[in-house]
């Protein structure tokens, strides 16, 4: 299975919104492992996190 997340930027920063400041160059991994985590749960067991990729856009 591959997993391709498009997210724009204001997206990104509303879904990372933290009370730690993360340094935006962290963010696709952030997000990485939390689709993976997300698909875990849900029953995708044979997920890998090199199958999930994060695009981000500045639109």
């Amino acid at each position: 299975m591959k997993v391709t997340i498009d997210m724009n930027k204001k997206e990104v920063r509303e879904y990372v919104n933290s009370d730690y400041p993360v340094p935006e160059s962290e963010y696709p991994e952030l997000i990485r492992g939390d689709v993976k985590t997300i698909l875990l749960r849900a029953g995708f067991q044979g997920i890998k996190l090199e199958d999930v990729t994060v695009k981000i856009t500045d639109d």
